[in-house]
């Protein structure tokens, strides 16, 4: 368990993980990533958990009262305050950075979403109209007996509407 932690508190490899899994959420974001991003949160909340502790044993052995301490051990104990302080410092400093990693993630997929949804409002559009261009046809030949003119011209300017709604979806960026 000790040696896992060790493993952990290695700042660098924390940096780089987290830069790569920004890159990758920014490019395309995937479930896979948000599994990562999560593993990596408890990664560091392990590594809290471990060096917290430590960090309190040195303070309270580093007390100037305490007499199972030599003094020339004081100076010692002191550079593993420090070090203890700096570890815990940049995992409380890279887990502000994974949190806002799995904002982004979620920003880019609600994003992604956004899109999908204009798509699908646009196909949704030119389709409804092609089905009742579609269907006023059929009626048309089911009721009218006598073919009308007009009923012609009326079909020729619903699909005329249908490219030009379709054209100006385009022209919009809309699709």
């Amino acid at each position: 368990s000790m040696t896992r932690v060790l493993k952990l508190i290695d700042p660098d490899v924390h940096f780089r993980v987290l830069h790569i899994l920004e890159e990758e959420v920014l490019a395309r974001p995937h479930v896979s990533q948000m599994l990562r991003i999560r593993r990596v949160k408890w990664e560091l909340l392990t590594m809290l958990r471990a060096v917290m502790p430590l960090r309190d044993v040195f303070t309270t052995l580093m007390r100037e009262g305490n007499t199972l301490v030599r003094p020339e051990t004081r100076v010692f104990l002191r550079d593993c305050h420090d070090h203890a302080v700096r570890i815990v410092e940049e995992a409380e400093t890279y887990r502000e950075i994974d949190a806002s990693l799995m904002e982004l993630y979620h920003s880019s997929v609600s994003n992604r979403m956004n899109e999908v949804m204009k798509f699908l409002t646009v196909v949704s559009a030119i389709f409804i109209w092609l089905i009742v261009i579609i269907v006023a046809i059929v009626v048309a030949i089911h009721v009218v007996v006598v073919i009308d003119v007009w009923y012609f011209v009326k079909v020729i300017f619903k699909i005329i509407l249908v490219i030009f709604d379709y054209r100006l979806g385009f022209r919009s960026n809309f699709i």
